[in-house]
């Protein structure tokens, strides 16, 4: 009897403890949920422009786009996961990078959300935004919703597209200005 008893003594302070150790790892990390937002240059490169000097210029009237990844960062289940831009272009969720498109963004996870719109003159910023839910692993809500939410900047610089003619075009003006130039200049001589 006494040999249940403190049986069941060390799987009380067992668990207790464990509840504890899992209380501060929920509290101090708990659902954290990041986005990274990403304008693409005419180049094919994705830039990580968060400020001015870090976008890409792109000519006036054509297509930009913009990639979004939203990554949970957290020890959370994440759901009602809702991506958002700060001038109305509407986000679309294209794949999960990391995933199993179970619409729970799991820790670790990597979804990546479009858009695009048209090129604006001169600098141009927006906002991709993220918000989302946490959830208990095994489904039901947590206390009952505890929301987490991320932003990120995006630049580019529209720029007016100037055509540069072709060689021929510039180079039969110049070519007769300089004939023109050293002729008369033979005929001082």
């Amino acid at each position: 009897m006494r040999i249940k008893k403190n049986m069941m003594i060390c799987i009380g302070i067992s668990l207790i403890f464990l509840l504890m150790v899992a209380g501060n790892a929920i509290a101090s990390t708990g659902p954290v949920v990041d986005i990274e937002k990403y304008t693409l240059g005419t180049d094919g490169v994705w830039y990580d422009a968060d400020t001015q000097a870090e976008g890409p210029e792109i000519p006036v009237d054509s297509t930009v786009e913009w990639r979004y990844n939203v990554t949970n960062t957290g020890i959370l289940n994440l759901e009602n996961v809702n991506v958002i831009d700060n001038q109305g272009v509407v986000p679309v969720r294209e794949i999960d990078y990391i995933g199993n498109n179970d619409n729970i963004l799991e820790p670790g996870e990597v979804w990546i959300y479009k858009a695009n719109g048209t090129a604006k003159l001169g600098l141009y910023e927006n906002l991709g935004l993220v918000h989302a839910e946490s959830v208990f692993p095994g489904g039901g809500s947590f206390a009952p919703f505890l929301p987490v939410d991320d932003s990120d900047l995006s630049h580019y610089l529209g720029i007016e597209d100037v055509e540069i003619p072709e060689f021929p075009t510039i180079a039969l003006p110049i070519m007769a200005i300089l004939g023109l130039a050293f002729f008369f200049q033979r005929r001082r001589d």
